[in-house]
């Protein structure tokens, strides 16, 4: 295989606007889409945006407590009925991760 040849691929989805918009700028480079977007995309670096720690520690915070609301909706759909000491649990887990994202969003808010 010739080392300038193209085999990978990238799916872009466009709005009808941006179709339009791509359609024009291409007319007017002479270039065809997929030419026109490959060239753009490779002429500008992306910009790189670091993930704070306490993010990364939130996300993780967050999936372990989407984990417990499913075990606690399949059990209640299950017919099963809560006992007053889940329940508190429950509400200190709500509260505790409400106060982690708003303790986040304050930091982050400029």
């Amino acid at each position: 295989m010739k080392a300038d040849k193209r085999v990978h691929q990238i799916k872009v989805l466009f709005n009808d606007a941006e179709w339009e918009q791509l359609l024009a700028l291409c007319e007017t480079s002479g270039l065809k889409p997929g030419t026109y977007c490959r060239l753009k995309a490779l002429e500008q670096t992306a910009r790189v945006v670091p993930v704070l720690p306490e993010v990364m520690g939130l996300r993780g915070d967050l999936g372990r407590y989407g984990n417990n609301v499913n075990q606690v909706a399949r059990n209640l759909n299950a017919g099963n009925v809560m006992d007053t000491v889940d329940a508190l649990r429950v509400e200190q887990s709500n509260r505790y991760v409400g106060d982690r994202i708003a303790e986040l969003l304050a930091r982050l808010e400029p």
